[in-house]
């Protein structure tokens, strides 16, 4: 990720993650060089439930995520199972700051219905009027948690969110909580 970061890209990029379970914590920030044509995907090489496994055990509340997504742009996953394993804080996915073109495809969020945390959670704040745009999130299997989806912030009008083909399970609260945010489901 490091070399990721300090070079950027200059075409599309694919990482292929090999079977496994992986403990991690990854925040992925905007990347140099990025477009519609240059995007970065990661994506598992056999996809399916259990198969990438992807978790993390925090401790603390600002660090309670597996994967974050800060002012990315042009970011494909797909194919991971994530697992939070905190004790409070569990967050599977965060996406904040001013992210734009964000795909989340045939993923699976696994977490103990019982946990504090969000699967996808989703936020803008600080408030801007450049700020997350085309998310979308297709296909997954989220389950446990507080909220399947949690989103929070603010949206311009041509802003693009689309919650389609997910299939939701024992979230605690809802499957979605949506606050300021116009999405089309």
């Amino acid at each position: 990720m490091d070399s990721l970061i300090e070079n950027g890209v200059d075409g599309p990029v694919v990482f292929e993650v090999l079977s496994g379970t992986y403990s991690e914590h990854i925040v992925i920030p905007y990347i140099q060089g990025v477009s519609p044509a240059n995007t970065i995907t990661f994506k598992a090489q056999t996809p399916g439930e259990n198969n990438v496994i992807l978790e993390y055990a925090s401790s603390q509340s600002d660090t309670n995520y597996i994967v974050r997504l800060d002012s990315s742009h042009h970011i494909h996953l797909s194919g991971f199972t994530f697992i939070p394993k905190g004790i409070e804080y569990r967050n599977s996915i965060e996406i904040v700051g001013n992210s734009k073109h964000i795909s989340l495809k045939n993923n699976f969020f696994k977490t103990p219905i019982e946990n504090k945390g969000y699967q996808i959670y989703i936020s803008s704040f600080p408030l801007s009027t450049d700020s997350l745009t085309n998310i979308e999130i297709e296909g997954n299997y989220l389950e446990g948690g507080i909220y399947g989806i949690h989103t929070i912030g603010f949206i311009n009008q041509d802003s693009y969110f689309t919650i389609k083909n997910n299939n939701f399970k024992n979230h605690s609260i809802l499957s979605i909580n949506s606050r300021s945010l116009k999405i089309d489901i």
